[in-house]
């Protein structure tokens, strides 16, 4: 069994560590956090061993779990992949591009796997919606919490969004013509409220809204193509499609001169018949848990992770693109009306282009 140590017990690094424990994937080494409290803490409820820092640790294990602040992202796996050790990073994967191209690059010299914690890839009614979200042509996601006070040395943007940015990215299949975004912060100096436009070279367009400072949590994506929409609740792991039937397509029928009998027989029909809606066949399962399963199988098996650091990449592309293009103000600052967007730009994702 693989040799993993937790770097990182905070909130996330503690849900790593509890999963690890439950499920056995691996073989837990230890757990390492600068602060004590953290550290202690972790050991004696996940009984483990802990660690001041890497350096005591990194002789001991074959991977690693980083679930640090996102400012030490960088230097922690640089350390691990220099020594030949899988890295498992929360997302994002750095802050920075030139950060992320620099792992990208060390892991593919020292022959170790970079995954990134996109976690909602492996949420279970996503998996399940996979089929029907194809050729999508419009898609939204909508994600929002109350003010936690974690994850506050970034905007809501690399906190939350940069989620459905990778899910945004992995179902429309194309690169990125221009972006449109808006956003404010209500408690710090980092936008706490975003909302972007992104529209791509194939035609698609989608829209995302991401909030820290809200009074009711929900994580959700509404797709649609030509004939079916799909929508997923990632908090209640469901998923129902909507489709067009063939009855429906064939219909000829103008409802401005329908008959009262028409309209009757359509609309007792409507939902049940013309357009049904379907929920899907959701199995259970711990997004977390898969993608640690995911992880060790490509240490063991040297196939392909599911969320390459190239992923993690693109994901972070977007992201600072749309931060870039925020125009974020204070939440009472004076408004003089939404700026106008800036000059589009094409965004070419790495990882597609390399397909």
């Amino acid at each position: 069994m693989l040799n993993v140590a937790v770097i990182g017990v905070g909130r996330l690094g503690s849900i790593h560590t509890k999963l690890v424990r439950e499920f056995g994937t691996f073989n837990l080494v230890g757990v390492v956090d600068p602060i004590k409290s953290n550290r202690l803490v972790a050991a004696e409820e996940f009984n483990t061993t802990a660690f001041e820092d890497l350096d005591a640790v990194i002789d001991r294990i074959d991977a690693a779990i980083v679930a640090t602040p996102t400012v030490y992202h960088h230097a922690v796996s640089k350390q691990l992949i220099e020594n030949g050790k899988h890295v498992f990073v929360e997302k994002p994967i750095t802050p920075t591009l030139d950060e992320a191209d620099e792992l990208i690059a060390l892991a593919s010299q020292k022959d170790c796997i970079l995954q990134v914690g996109h976690v909602e890839r492996f949420n279970p009614a996503f998996i399940a919606s996979q089929d029907h979200l194809t050729n999508v042509r419009w898609m939204e996601c909508t994600r929002t919490s109350g003010y936690t006070f974690r994850s506050t040395d970034v905007s809501v943007v690399l906190d939350l969004m940069i989620h459905d940015i990778d899910l945004m990215l992995n179902v429309i299949q194309s690169d990125i013509r221009d972006i449109n975004a808006f956003g404010y912060s209500v408690v710090g100096p980092h936008a706490d409220i975003a909302y972007a436009h992104v529209s791509f070279v194939n035609g698609a367009q989608a829209k995302l809204a991401a909030s820290r400072c809200a009074d009711q949590s929900e994580r959700s994506l509404f797709a649609a193509s030509e004939h079916n929409s799909t929508t997923i609740d990632f908090t209640t792991a469901t998923a129902s499609v909507q489709s067009t039937s063939d009855e429906m397509l064939e219909l000829d029928i103008n409802p401005l001169n329908a008959t009262t009998e028409e309209k009757e027989s359509i609309s007792a029909r409507f939902f049940t018949e013309l357009v049904p809606r379907q929920k899907l066949s959701v199995p259970a399962g711990n997004a977390i848990a898969s993608e640690h399963r995911d992880f060790a199988q490509a240490i063991s098996t040297g196939h392909s992770v599911q969320v390459p650091g190239t992923a993690g990449r693109d994901a972070l592309a977007v992201a600072l693109e749309i931060q870039q293009r925020l125009h974020a103000v204070r939440h009472d600052a004076p408004h003089t009306g939404i700026p106008s967007p800036n000059t589009p730009a094409l965004i070419s994702l790495r990882q597609l282009n390399a397909a």
